[in-house]
This record gives structure tokens, sequence and C-alpha cells, in this order.
């Protein structure tokens, strides 16, 4: 059994890890958004959201980690605590399950989802699963906590009704069927994910078949000269037949890699709550380590999505570079070189390289 001084020092740590990167991580990415007009789409309101929600349940990290270690045990402090982590709770899961949906309509309907997708909706369906995530996370806590009594069943049996106990979940909310309501909001989606995600990849991959096997139109009857002129395009304009190709199996591919995205963000959530599940349904208390273990594992996402989802897509991925100025050194010619692209094609690119004289001469 580990001492108290050493889940002091595990809890410090893990509260400057957990704290400090989703802070860090969410901050970059609410940065890019605000500084690059690009990113300020219908596509990344809903993720925007759950960047919101994650900078919450990073800072009420540290005081969930006094209540591990015992430093935090008035009830008073503790039953809003516990009331702003649930109604967070509720506003990620279903947030997830929002971008889930999303992710559906952009694969399996990608003309209908424009007209679905506006901009009024997506805002009005933020704004129910705030409503949603405020009654059912706040109001209905309140309300039980106050209909009932201070200790709950588990407490009474075990003989534990102070200490550590005390601002345990099960005490500050003495109903096991709002804890079971509590945990089906998190885990009965779970089944949805998976459906939905299998459903996704099955389209996905039979539309970029069917794209990649699209050939271009035959060369005319003067030869291969005109079908291919040795610098990529064809003669007589017809360069271009293959462009409308090009780019419906790139979006294709743009699609599918931000489905694999939410889709990793939508399995994280569901084997990091694994711990959070146990704890939730067994009736005896458990030693603290094991909260501090399993709270430190639930609050990761918090550091986590932003990370998944700003790294891979490839929008915010650029916006971080401009952000940090990292594009600008790279793309920075080298030894007074100024260079350009001439467009002839994607397979004979030209790359041509102008000097420029140090004394200002032409």
């Amino acid at each position: 059994m580990i001492g108290a001084a050493s889940e002091l020092v595990l809890s410090v740590f893990l509260v400057v890890l957990l704290t400090g990167t989703a802070l860090v991580a969410n901050g970059c990415i609410f940065a890019a958004y605000c500084r690059n007009t690009n990113l300020r789409t219908v596509d990344n309101y809903l993720f925007m959201f759950l960047s919101s929600a994650n900078v919450v349940v990073g800072l009420c990290y540290p005081l969930q980690c006094l209540v591990d270690l015992g430093i935090l045990n008035y009830r008073a402090a503790c039953l809003p605590l516990a009331c702003v982590l649930l109604v967070v709770g509720f506003l990620i899961a279903w947030t997830i399950v929002g971008l889930t949906v999303e992710r559906y309509l952009n694969i399996l309907h990608p003309f209908a989802a424009r007209t679905i997708l506006t901009e009024k909706r997506v805002l009005c369906i933020v704004c129910f699963i705030l409503f949603y995530a405020a009654v059912t996370g706040a109001v209905v806590p309140l309300v039980i906590t106050s209909a009932k009594s201070n200790i709950s069943p588990e407490v009474a049996a075990n003989g534990t009704a102070s200490g550590l106990n005390e601002c345990r979940l099960a005490n500050l909310v003495p109903s096991r069927n709002y804890r079971y309501f509590y945990l089906a909001n998190r885990v009965v989606a779970i089944p949805l994910f998976f459906g939905i995600y299998l459903r996704i990849f099955l389209v996905a991959r039979r539309h970029v078949r069917a794209i990649g096997v699209q050939v271009p139109a035959p060369a005319s009857q003067d030869g291969p000269s005109n079908y291919q002129n040795g610098t990529g395009n064809a003669a007589g304009g017809t360069g271009n037949t293959q462009r409308p190709e090009r780019h419906s199996k790139a979006g294709w591919r743009r699609q599918i890699r931000l489905t694999l995205l939410v889709f990793a963000i939508a399995l994280y959530q569901s084997i990091c709550w694994i711990p959070q599940t146990l704890l939730l349904i067994q009736h005896q208390s458990p030693p603290s380590i094991y909260y501090t273990l399993t709270h430190f594992v639930t609050f990761s996402t918090s550091a986590t999505y932003p990370i998944i989802y700003g790294l891979g897509n490839r929008d915010f991925r650029k916006a971080l570079t401009n952000l940090f100025g990292c594009s600008n050194r790279l793309n920075r010619p080298r030894g007074g070189e100024m260079v350009s692209m001439s467009p002839e094609g994607r397979g004979g690119s030209r790359r041509t390289v102008c000097t420029i004289p140090d004394n200002g001469e032409p």
C-alpha cells in the first residue's frame, strides 16, 4: 500500500502534468481558431465546444485531487464541484455523439450535409446539449440532495459516514438510480459509436474504390503525343480531365481522416471510462490511491482530445505551425533565392530558383 507522502507527491505530479497539458493544448487550439478564419467553419463548432469543456475539466482536476487526498472534505465545497463535473461530463458525452453524427452525415450524405448542418442548427444543438447537461447535471442532483438523506445506503452499510467518503459522489448524491442514469449517458452511446463508425468506414471504403477505378477520357486519334505532351498535360487543353476525379478522391480521403480522428476520440473516451464505471457501480469504498489513478485516467481526456484532433487535422496543424512561425522558417528561401513553382500539372511541376543579388541590382 502506498504511503500518504508518496500519494501526495504522485498527485502533485499528476496535477502538473494533466492540468498543464490540458491548458496548453486547448489554449493553442483556441489561438489557432481565433487567428485563422479558415477554421471558423460549421464543422469545427462542436469540436471547439468540446475544447471549452476540456478547459473546465483541466481546471477542476486539482480540486478533485484535493478531494481524493482528503484535504478538501467539506460538503458545501464539494457539492458545487460535483455539479460542475457532472455537467461537463454530460457535455463531453453528448458533444462526442454530435461529432459522430456530423461525421455520419458528411460521409453517407455528403450533398445533403451542407443543407442539414447549417450554422443555426449546429448552434441550436450546442444550446440544447448545454441545457440538458445543466438540468441533469446540476438541477437534478441538487433536488435529490435536498430531498433525501445525506448518507447513502452504501456508506450506511459500511459504517463510514465520515472521513474521506464525505465528498464522494455516493454521499453527495445519495441516489443509486441517478448514478446509474449518469453512467448510462456516458456508456450507452459506446455501442452507437461502433455501429455508426463501422457503417461509415464501409461506405467510405466503397466510395474511395469507386473513385479510384475511374479512368480519364481516351486520347484522340492523333496519336499518343496528343494525350501526353511531355509535361504532364494533354495537348489541346485536355490536361484537366483527371482533375475532378483527383479532387473528389482527395476530398474523400480528407473526410475519412477526420472521421478517424473523431473515432479515436470516441474510442479513447470509452477506454478511459472503464475504471470510472467500475468505481460507480461498486458498493464498497476502495483505497484512496484507486480514486487518484481512476480520476487521472478519466480526466486525461481533457489533454488528449486537443492533441488527437489538433495535430491530426491538417488545417489545425497548419494553423499551429503558422502560429509559432514554423512555416515561415521552413519556407524561407536560402541564400537570397526566390523560389517559385510553375503550374505545369501535378506530375510535371517545375521548381524555378531566381537568385536575388545582394547589391540590389536587377
